[in-house]
């Protein structure tokens, strides 16, 4: 038995990181070292996670019948010593707050793909946070229903090894980015952000697997009830299951092919874009699908870009949104609690008229994961600057996009045009547990 089922509340009032992690060290050097320890195990000694070891992505396989896949991508990007501190602290977020609404019954697998530069900074991170989550929540635990965090176990990858699956077409997605007249986001130049659509050819030993973004979901339920949505994909003849981008991102990205083609193609509903997020790969149907591999040529790549006449600006994001428009039939909707966005970068002047259709999901108190993403609360968060009204929409006025209820008129001082702009708005939303998001 671990050690951790042994660090019961009622004789400890207080167990510091340093003391867990002093007591995992020293408890792993009589653990035979394997992959996984047996899920009687609380946890996989900090040691082991923490070690930046990479595994070969065929050998990933999941440590229990019943466990939960979760993918990861956490990359340094810029090279730095330390990973940047705010990206590093929302990662610890999304991470806490996936743990503390998972059932402690279920194990999770964390699959992070990194680099080799990065892995040691990832495996530092993971025993950082555990270690904290640990420490901090185990005498909190204590009076609450759920005895215990889940059993964790974790597995790093090298994208690289998945990127080489696919050269060209990866490359391919290159030169559309290269090509393109301008972008607000540069980061998606990185080759690790086209290489979701071949994890199949990598994960072999893997059926299913949640991929997700690291760094700005917020959980609001127990991510069981996501995996659970694989029950629901596997009563279509879908291979993966993604949610709507909401937003008109892709209404505006159609124009041009809508003009020439008029099509319900971008427009609100079922075929107005996916945002991968949150993605439900399930792994063993891609390997089997004749038609969705048929697409993963360089080829292929470049005619249904032509054919919808846009470029890929946000990854392979748009590589899936655009398969999703020839064969539907490959995507199962994931309904769109699942990932709720929050980003109000559309939300101006130009596309006032259609933007709720597009945004609006559902009652907060009904939002499984908030997607942190973009920008906001106010227009002048996203760049969308003068009179509010020009930009705001009705249900944004009433709170419907911030789960705050308007008690106030809050966008007031904006309108006054106070001195210091926005500050009694921002004050507002952060009391209310909001979180400033600057376009990026």
């Amino acid at each position: 038995m671990s050690v951790l089922h042994h660090l019961r509340p009622s004789n400890q009032i207080r167990i510091t990181e340093s003391r867990l992690k002093s007591v995992l060290v020293n408890q792993v050097k009589s653990v035979p070292v394997k992959n996984y320890l047996p899920y009687a195990d609380y946890v996989q000694p900090l040691q082991l996670i923490g070690s930046g070891e990479f595994m070969l992505a065929s050998q990933v396989v999941s440590p229990s019948d019943d466990a939960i896949n979760v993918g990861f991508l956490i990359v340094n990007r810029k090279k730095t010593p330390e990973l940047d501190a705010e990206f590093a602290r929302r990662t610890r977020d999304t991470l806490t707050h996936l743990l503390l609404e998972a059932s402690s019954s279920t194990p999770i697998h964390f699959i992070i793909l990194t680099d080799t530069f990065s892995s040691g900074q990832v495996g530092k991170l993971m025993v950082s946070t555990l270690s904290k989550i640990l420490s901090t929540e185990v005498i909190r635990i204590h009076n609450r229903k759920k005895k215990y965090l889940p059993p964790v176990s974790l597995s790093l990858v090298n994208f690289k090894e998945v990127s080489a699956k696919n050269r060209e077409f990866v490359a391919v997605f290159s030169e559309f980015e290269e090509n393109a007249i301008s972008t607000n986001n540069e980061k998606y130049h990185e080759e690790f952000f086209n290489i979701a659509p071949f994890y199949h050819k990598t994960f072999t030993s893997l059926e299913k697997m949640l991929f997700m973004d690291c760094f700005d979901l917020d959980f609001k339920a127990d991510i069981k009830e996501l995996n659970d949505q694989f029950k629901n994909l596997e009563n279509t003849s879908a291979v993966i299951g993604i949610g709507p981008d909401l937003s008109p991102h892709y209404r505006i990205a159609l124009s041009k092919y809508n003009k020439d083609h008029p099509s319900e193609l971008g427009q609100p509903g079922r075929f107005q874009g996916f945002n991968s997020g949150v993605v439900l790969f399930h792994l063993e149907r891609m390997r089997q699908s004749d038609v969705y591999n048929s697409f993963l040529s360089r080829e292929k790549v470049i005619d249904l870009f032509v054919k919808y006449q846009f470029s890929p600006t946000v990854g392979d994001q748009d590589w899936f949104t655009a398969l999703g428009f020839e064969h539907p039939e490959l995507f199962y909707n994931l309904p769109c609690q699942f990932n709720t966005q929050t980003s109000l970068q559309y939300m101006s002047s130009e596309h006032k008229e259609y933007f709720d259709d597009y945004h609006f999901c559902d009652v907060f108190q009904n939002v499984k994961i908030l997607h942190l993403n973009g920008c906001g609360p106010l227009p002048s968060n996203c760049g969308h600057y003068g009179d509010p009204d020009l930009h705001t929409t009705q249900m944004y006025v009433h709170g419907a996009f911030t789960g705050l209820v308007p008690l106030v008129d809050w966008l007031y001082f904006q309108r006054q045009k106070w001195r210091k702009k926005d500050q009694k708005m921002v004050n507002y939303y952060i009391t209310n547990g909001g979180r400033i998001m600057e376009k990026y």
